[in-house]
């Protein structure tokens, strides 16, 4: 197996699991947002802003 190949299936793989982890995080915040629409926006917040801003909201 030469290098390059090696190099592109590790990219691949990161890829991958990038794309399924956008996948869980959508899912979880379309059930939260079914559940009570308060929490989604915190959690929706949280990602947009940062955890810098967010924890600067929680110290307010």
């Amino acid at each position: 197996m030469s290098p390059s190949i090696r190099a592109s299936s590790t990219v691949l793989t990161a890829h991958n699991y990038s794309i399924a982890h956008q996948i869980t995080m959508l899912t979880a915040i379309f059930v939260i947002l079914t559940w009570n629409q308060n929490p989604v926006l915190i959690l929706a917040g949280r990602i947009r802003q940062g955890h810098e801003d967010h924890y600067l909201l929680i110290g307010r």
